[in-house]
């Protein structure tokens, strides 16, 4: 979707933190590289994981507190894990870095 209005953009999948922090630092500040200040992480579970990969302006969709629950479609709806929900925060994000 994003692409489709002109939206340049990059997408990471890091399933596993622990084997990527143990890279060789030169290739961590590649993925993302050092200079984006604002990435938006996606986390179906735990949100505070991610945010020292997000850089200090970005931000990061996910459950907040583990007292969330409920039927998983009805629960992504809640805490903006939909298309629509990162769509919207990625626009934000990357309207800011234009300002």
């Amino acid at each position: 979707m994003l692409a489709g209005k002109g939206r340049a953009l990059r997408v990471v999948s890091m399933q596993a933190t622990d084997i990527f922090d143990a890279q060789a630092a030169d290739y961590c500040q590649t993925v993302p590289p050092a200079d984006v200040g604002a990435g938006l992480a996606v986390e179906a579970g735990h949100a505070d994981l991610w945010s020292g990969y997000v850089g200090r302006e970005g931000r990061v969709i996910g459950m907040q507190t583990f007292v969330e629950s409920g039927p998983a479609d009805d629960l992504f709806q809640y805490i903006g894990v939909t298309i629509d929900g990162v769509v919207a925060q990625a626009e934000q994000l990357l309207g800011a870095a234009v300002d």
